[in-house]
């Protein structure tokens, strides 16, 4: 598990160092105060790829210009967007709180291990202004390229490992490319963004792992205990579509028609199953899930994440969400942190409150929002 964290110019955050994370981090505070921005922070970190920054953007509603890395010819690559320098650094400018200084994600876990993700321009490496717009050069009517696009480089690093860089620039055929990258950073992640659908798909991958392994009914129980009316669930393929189906009152229909907090739940539970001892990241908990049934989450979240050794990083708004949290904490104190953060006049604050203390203010009906 993640035990310190530490953010240097990371989106709004300058220089922040966060310790004590527990098996459930619940981070709490106003708009605009840097809660998702703390997720990402925690998402891009431990997987560290480039794609990471592309799902990141994409979450937040920002254009992608994430052309896959695929050698294209003729006509089809001088019908492609041009990807000038300017849009270029679009798609990474905004990692950055100033992006003509490097940005850093650093973490430590419970075993000792460092890791680092680092990100800058390559200009910075000669120790020159990064380049402004430029002039596209045009071949011979089968690509263009930009004439002056500054890399962006990944630095990787992780105790007792090997250094490794991946250079992240346009080629000859206009496309942004990058050397593969195989694995993560760190342990496994998944991501839920609060803006982003849950992908059936990714329900099917980590349902079929479990049925493989006849190990699918303890997720189906667990549903049960919390929308009852689910009798079973099962993979069902229709035109040429494979997707997750609820059996309720003996009908059989897609799970994310029957309903779509019912959706949002299953994939929490087979994303802590599936990502066992490693981390699951969730914006915004609260959405689409009956007030009535945010203490079943809680729990459910709770055991699973302690049975399958997986850490949990989740937001929320709501008051009402967090005070359901109280049942769960009574007999699991130690299992549970809250992060809040705020908007001060030099950027980000973040106050920590755990265990008895967090238990104590939920009780007392504390702001902890």
């Amino acid at each position: 598990m993640i035990t310190r964290l530490s953010l240097k110019n990371f989106r709004c955050f300058s220089n922040h160092t966060l310790d004590g994370f527990r098996r459930i981090n619940i981070i709490t505070g106003a708009n605009g105060s840097g809660k998702t921005a703390l997720l990402e922070g925690v998402y891009l970190g431990v997987l560290g790829i480039p794609h990471s920054v592309s799902r990141i953007n994409g979450a937040r509603g920002l254009t992608n210009v994430d052309i896959p890395p695929i050698p294209l010819a003729g006509l089809l690559a001088s019908l492609m967007p041009a990807v000038s320098p300017e849009v270029f650094h679009s798609q990474w400018d905004n990692v950055f709180l100033n992006p003509a200084l490097p940005a850093t994600i650093e973490y430590v876990d419970d075993a000792e291990q460092n890791y680092s993700l680092s990100m800058h321009y390559s200009d910075l490496d000669r120790g020159v202004a990064l380049p402004g717009t430029q002039a596209l050069v045009k071949g011979s009517g089968m690509a263009s390229a930009p004439t002056s696009v500054s890399p962006l480089v990944m630095v990787r690093r992780k105790s007792g490992e090997p250094e490794r860089k991946i250079e992240i620039t346009v080629n000859s055929f206009n496309q942004i490319t990058y050397d593969p990258v195989t694995g993560p950073l760190g342990p496994p992640v998944a991501y839920f963004p609060s803006t982003v659908m849950y992908a059936d798909s990714d329900n099917v991958l980590w349902f079929s792992q479990l049925s493989v392994a006849n190990n699918e009914g303890g997720v189906v129980d667990a549903m049960r205990r919390i929308f009852p009316q689910i009798t079973n669930l099962m993979i069902l393929s229709l035109f040429g579509s494979q997707r997750m189906f609820a059996e309720t009152a003996g009908k059989k229909l897609p799970l994310a028609l029957v309903s779509a907090g019912m959706h949002k739940v299953l994939s929490l539970a087979l994303a802590l199953i599936s990502y066992k001892k490693g981390l699951v990241v969730l914006d915004e908990m609260e959405n689409g899930i009956f007030h009535e049934r945010y203490a079943d989450v809680w729990s459910l979240m709770h055991h699973l994440a302690v049975q399958y050794d997986t850490q949990v990083f989740v937001s929320s708004h709501s008051l009402e969400c967090l005070e359901a949290l109280i049942p769960v904490i009574k007999d699991h104190e130690p299992d549970f942190a809250l992060f809040r953060t705020s908007n001060t006049a030099s950027g980000p604050n973040i106050e920590r409150v755990a265990g008895s203390a967090l238990r104590a203010a939920l009780e007392g009906r504390g702001e902890v929002r």
